[in-house]
């Protein structure tokens, strides 16, 4: 996992400002935009994804992926 100290910058590619920020940036992960019926499109939810989340530990920029099925 992501070391102890580490601070977690990025979330596919959404940069993380504080914890809301990664809440929402994880969350958004989970839904699809379905525009399959109506042009504006519907949220539904996926079963799968990859996030890759980017942290900084000490002077050296790290990332790990973690699946979510």
């Amino acid at each position: 996992g992501i070391p102890q100290g580490a601070v977690i910058t990025a979330i596919n590619g959404m940069p993380i400002h504080d914890a809301k920020s990664i809440r929402t940036a994880i969350e958004e992960q989970f839904w699809v935009l379905d525009r399959s019926e109506v042009k504006e499109g519907v949220k539904k939810p996926k079963t799968a994804a990859t996030l890759v989340v980017e942290f900084q530990q000490g002077d050296t920029a790290k990332a790990m992926e973690y699946r979510v099925r």
